[in-house]
């Protein structure tokens, strides 16, 4: 991770009344200290890739990708007329240099409390207490997950709509809660459990189709070391490097060979999400062992049956030896 570096806004930078071109949709930005959810408007699209257009222009080659995240980039929900952008850099330091040229442009600096992992840049009327507020600009390194965390967020929900209506469901319930919430603050943390158990559920389905190496601890015909009447019928073991809910390696179940392997190369199919536990895992379809130890041959045929059928039924009961203890749901 790239060594953190402070946002807070110099002095004069509150005192300011910005604007940022090309012109502004009537339905977007919202008053500091207001609520409010606006059902999606077309124009904050072409708002959007103006606004990245605009950022590239400013930080040139220091930028590796920006991307519209937040819910205003999540088809069909309502959201705040606030447009939300993550810019992904190879450290953060690359981009101290420049915060003069873009508050020059309107991108005002501002304090980051959450986290010092990323700088933050709003662009709005900060002259006074309620002054509106259209865009925030979260700068972080690409690939760390910080990064992860904005666009899975937007890439799950896009392609989940039931949990998009979900989401939307609760926002707007919060909001007539909290609706005089001077700060948000309280409408932020009755998000904040369900934001983290998308952000989880995100973090199984992107790893649907990777090609991965599990190293095997678990093979299959061997009991758990501390429990020993749990017996492995398959191959289970983890993605090195790879951290798992628990903090330590991320754990796979390996569908196909039934001899015990060390090491097998397959693609993942599946994750387990754990209601009541932190530890999900991934479920990996061994296929050919390509950069794995090299196998006999015979073995290796054994890695790929002919048309496995894996529906999330199948799934579940091939993993059910040690999820029956569990309550858990499966992603594919």
């Amino acid at each position: 991770m790239s060594q953190s570096v402070s946002a807070a806004a110099p002095a004069a930078a509150s005192e300011q009344t910005t604007t940022i071109s090309p012109g502004q949709s009537q339905s977007l930005g919202l008053a500091r200290g207001c609520l409010a959810l606006l059902p999606p408007d077309p124009a904050w699209t072409g708002l959007a890739q103006a606004t990245l257009l605009r950022l590239r222009q400013i930080l040139g080659d220091h930028v590796l990708e920006i991307q519209h995240v937040g819910s205003t980039a999540i088809w069909g929900i309502r959201a705040k007329p606030i447009l939300d952008f993550v810019v992904g850099v190879q450290a953060l330091n690359d981009i101290k240099p420049l915060v003069p040229a873009l508050q020059a442009q309107g991108f005002i600096p501002r304090p980051w409390p959450q986290d010092q992992r990323q700088l933050f840049f709003a662009c709005g009327d900060y002259s006074q207490p309620r002054g509106l507020q259209t865009h925030f600009i979260h700068v972080v390194v690409r690939y760390s997950d910080e990064w992860r965390q904005y666009v899975d967020f937007r890439d799950y929900l896009n392609a989940r709509p039931s949990q998009a209506q979900a989401y939307e469901a609760l926002k707007l319930s919060l909001a007539q809660r909290f609706s005089q919430d001077p700060d948000r603050s309280r409408y932020l943390a009755g998000k904040s459990q369900f934001i983290q158990q998308i952000l989880r559920r995100a973090a199984l389905w992107r790893w649907l189709g990777q090609q991965v190496t599990v190293t095997v601890d678990r093979p299959a015909g061997t009991y758990h070391p501390e429990h020993p009447g749990l017996y492995y019928p398959l191959n289970y073991g983890y993605l090195p490097g790879q951290p798992g809910g628990d903090g330590e390696a991320l754990d796979a179940y390996v569908l196909g060979p039934t001899q015990p392997l060390e090491q097998v190369c397959g693609r993942v199919i599946a994750g387990i999400y754990r209601h009541d536990d932190q530890e999900d895992k991934l479920v990996v379809l061994a296929t050919d062992p390509g950069g794995c130890d090299r196998l006999p041959g015979a073995e290796a045929a054994a890695l790929a049956p002919a048309d496995p059928v894996w529906t999330p039924e199948a799934i579940l009961s091939a993993v059910s030896f040690q999820e029956r203890y569990f309550d858990g749901e499966i992603i594919c």
